[in-house]
């Protein structure tokens, strides 16, 4: 009886293992970065766009905490890949827009800030837990939504195929942290270790360093409350001109009597 019915289930039912083995291939192929002692892996997030067709993949550089990450996008409904695009971001403190080449995906550069996780937000945001570039113990992370459009029209077109570092020559971008454009939020008081988003509920999760306590962001708060006061505003100035109207006086002019 079992045995018939477990026929039946997967006859009818494919396993996960089953469907990613019939339709997972391989697509393109890398090199990230010379193997290292480091067993520590980088922090990696991707988003793909359903308007676009867009897969968008951002990496750091190392293992945290680390100096920049590389932004990268690839067509997903290519049959066969004609490469990807990439740029590097690192993020300061003052506004430099500059750019330097890196000479290899290890380098490390000289910043202010230091990448401890990242995770895109939405198809135009990434969300990045930043930490201080400094010895103090008292540095305080900061949680930094930064708009990714700017970025597009920098990309810079990598071919596939070979064994050359992705990061290899590939422009870092400078990036103003406390640009009025971006928010940058200083988390007081927390020992941040890792970092979790959802753009459809507008909330950013940072996981504490003892892996026990974790604190919710409403990213955003303050522009649903500016919208509320617009939208209230509003409908005050309707509520007063319809007001304004009915205690009008309607003056009719007769025609005068010949």
């Amino acid at each position: 009886m079992y045995s018939d019915l477990r026929e039946v289930i997967d006859a009818a039912v494919k396993g996960p293992w089953t469907v990613l083995k019939e339709t997972v291939h391989e697509q393109n192929l890398h090199t990230l970065s010379e193997k290292n002692k480091v067993r520590s892996p980088p922090k990696i997030s991707h988003f793909y766009c359903t308007e676009t067709n867009y897969l968008y993949t951002a990496i750091t550089n190392s293992a945290p905490p680390c100096s920049h990450f590389y932004l990268i996008r690839e067509k997903s409904t290519e049959s066969k890949s004609n490469g990807v695009e990439v740029i590097g971001v690192r993020f300061c403190c003052a506004d430099n827009e500059s750019s330097i080449p890196s000479t290899s995906f290890c380098m490390e550069t000289e910043t202010n800030f230091q990448i401890s996780d990242l995770k895109f937000y939405s198809k135009d945001t990434i969300t990045v837990l930043l930490l201080e570039d400094n010895l103090g113990d008292k540095n305080s992370p900061y949680l930094f939504h930064y708009s990714i459009k700017s970025l597009l029209s920098q990309l810079k077109s990598v071919k596939g195929g070979t064994d050359q570092p992705l990061g290899q020559d590939i422009p870092i971008l400078e990036v103003c942290a406390f640009s009025e454009k971006n928010y940058c939020k200083r988390l007081e008081g927390t020992k941040a270790l890792q970092l979790a988003v959802s753009g459809s509920r507008k909330v950013s999760c940072v996981l504490f360093s003892t892996k026990i306590l974790v604190r919710l962001y409403e990213m955003d708060a303050d522009e649903e409350e500016e919208e509320e006061e617009t939208e209230h505003e509003e409908s005050m100035k309707d509520a007063r001109k319809d007001d304004m109207l009915s205690d009008e006086e309607v003056e009719i002019d007769k025609p005068d009597k010949v």
